[in-house]
């Protein structure tokens, strides 16, 4: 179980980025500047 959560919190911060709509951490602070 332990092996799991590791693998878990390394995919999640990825998939994170990869929810905006380019998938990338940088337009998403584009994106808020436009707001």
């Amino acid at each position: 179980e332990s092996g799991q959560l590791d693998r878990y919190e390394e995919i999640l911060p990825v998939k994170d980025w990869r929810s905006g709509r380019d998938g990338g951490p940088r337009k998403r602070g584009r994106e808020d500047l436009k707001l």
